[in-house]
Order: structure tokens, then C-alpha cells, then sequence
């Protein structure tokens, strides 16, 4: 059984097919297609333009509640103000997002666990995921229902294993990106997603069964 399509009740989820419209901060242009970085040297401006929702919605797949993710992208984005002229484009402007989102999202997360106790992955808002693209309401409920889905599953996963999953398998960076990214050897990326996608799996199969079992 594939990751990109895997049984979820009555339904069927297709990680690729949440990826462009999970929502984002409004005004923000759609992010680059994987591969399609800039040919002029990027300016504050058209990074946040090109990038804005690729961080949004990365920070929300993190478990940053929508409240906060807002938050969250300006962080993002003032590191991205201050450092711009250091960055060196040996590596993706998308692994070099990744690797501030990264950071930015485990400090947050350890302000929340100071401030309020342990870690709780908060539910995912159905009005925070609607793709206004969606040709019917039906497709609109049906996509909305599987970014639900996709977002459930990914806030039961090992932090860990799920930075690298979502890097690689929703956001489609290589090895050596992730590894630059998350500063760690190349060989522990391949360990973590090949671990990562037996938990997403095993999640999945879980919830399917619960929810079979509740009917």
C-alpha cells in the first residue's frame, strides 16, 4: 500500500492532492512548484510573495494552531529579513525556509510547553483548510474532510519522523535538502522517513479501524 493513497474509513486519502490548497494567509500568491526556484536573486518582496504559503501551511502540518500560525510565518519571515543577504543558494530557498520554520516551530513549541503544560496537538479547523477552488460543495466536504484527516494523523506522529515526512513526502525535497534543512547526515533522513512512513501507515490503518468500529 502506497502512502500517496491509503484506505481512511469510506474514504481514500491522497497526501499530493492536499498539498496546493490547505489554505494560507490571505494576499499570499500560491508557492513555487517543487524544483522552480527563482533566476534573479531573490528580494525579501519575492520570497514572502513566492513563499508565504509554503511556511503557512507547514507551520500548521507542524500542529501550530491557525491562531498562532500567523504568528509563527512573521517569525519565520523576520529571520528571513535579517539573514537574506547570508543566504547562499548551494541549497533550495525552500529547504533554507524549511530549516528557520523548523526552528522557529520547536521554539514555539517549547514557550507552549513552559506556559502551559505538555504538548497538545490542537484539532484542525475546517475553515482553515477549504479549498475555494473546489468546483462543488460536495468536493469542497470531501477535501476538506481528507486535509482533516491528513492533519490527524500527522499530529499523532514522533516530531521528529514527522518533519522529515512532511518535507519529503507533502513538500517532495530530497535527501540532501532535508538533511541540510534539519542539519543531520543524509543516511539519518533515509532512517527517519523510512520509519516515518511505516508509522504514517500504521496510524492510518488505526484510525480506519476505529472508525469502522464506531459504525
Amino acid at each position: 500500500m502506497s502512502i500517496g493513497e491509503m484506505p481512511l474509513g469510506s474514504q481514500r486519502l491522497t497526501v499530493h492532492s492536499t498539498v496546493s490548497s490547505e489554505g494560507g494567509p490571505a494576499g499570499a500568491a500560491a508557492d513555487q512548484a517543487p524544483g522552480a526556484e527563482a533566476t534573479t536573486p531573490w528580494t525579501f518582496d519575492s520570497m514572502y510573495q513566492a513563499y508565504a504559503q509554503f511556511v503557512w501551511r507547514n507551520a500548521r502540518r507542524l500542529g501550530v494552531p491557525s491562531a498562532a500560525a500567523e504568528d509563527v510565518m512573521q517569525e519565520v519571515f523576520l529571520v528571513v529579513h535579517r539573514r537574506l543577504a547570508e543566504f547562499q543558494e548551494r541549497t533550495s530557498a525552500r529547504a533554507w525556509l524549511s530549516a528557520i520554520l523548523i526552528r522557529v516551530v520547536r521554539a514555539y513549541w517549547r514557550r507552549h510547553r513552559t506556559k502551559d503544560g505538555p504538548r497538545m496537538d490542537p484539532p484542525v479547523e475546517p475553515d482553515s483548510i477549504v479549498d475555494a477552488g473546489a468546483p462543488t460543495p460536495h468536493d469542497s466536504l470531501e477535501h476538506v474532510d481528507a486535509v482533516r484527516e491528513l492533519y490527524a494523523v500527522l499530529s499523532c506522529m514522533n516530531e521528529q519522523r514527522r518533519e522529515v515526512f512532511i518535507l519529503s513526502e507533502l513538500e517532495e525535497l530530497t535527501a540532501p535538502e532535508i538533511a541540510d534543512a534539519l542539519e543531520m547526515n543524509v543516511n539519518t533522513v533515509y532512517f527517519r522517513l523510512r520509519t516515518a512512513r511505516k508509522e504514517f501507515e500504521r496510524i492510518v490503518l488505526r484510525r480506519a479501524a476505529a472508525s469502522r468500529g464506531t459504525r
